[in-house]
């Protein structure tokens, strides 16, 4: 079965547990706080069967920090890659996922 639907809930999807093979969220994670994060990535693994990707921000250096945070609209939570590895964890989340921060979206100061 084939099937698309773009929500604004991300925190309390409304399908039952493991209806989609794959779920792909870009931008969604870090756009809330660390705790509606941990919620949005069990829910992804909730009604996902653990194929996933998302994509999450983070940074190396307080400067590369700032760029992103001056870059990004809707960044909420911007973390050091391993904090990130701790929530993944600590969400049970077992999909796939990609840092992006100043370096992969070539951020330069001003």
């Amino acid at each position: 079965q084939r099937f698309i639907k773009k929500t604004n809930n991300y925190l309390k999807l409304d399908f039952i547990d493991n209806k989609f093979d794959f779920i792909l969220a870009l931008g969604v994670v870090y756009t809330h706080n660390i705790s509606d994060a941990i919620r949005c990535l069990k829910e992804i693994q909730r009604v996902g069967k653990g194929r996933s990707f998302v994509n999450l921000a983070s940074y190396k250096t307080k400067e590369d920090y700032w760029k992103f945070k001056q870059w990004s609209l809707l960044g909420t939570t911007i973390l050091q890659e391993n904090e990130w590895i701790e929530i993944l964890e600590y969400s049970n989340y077992t999909g796939d996922y990609f840092f992006t921060n100043a370096y992969t979206l070539n951020l330069k100061s001003k």
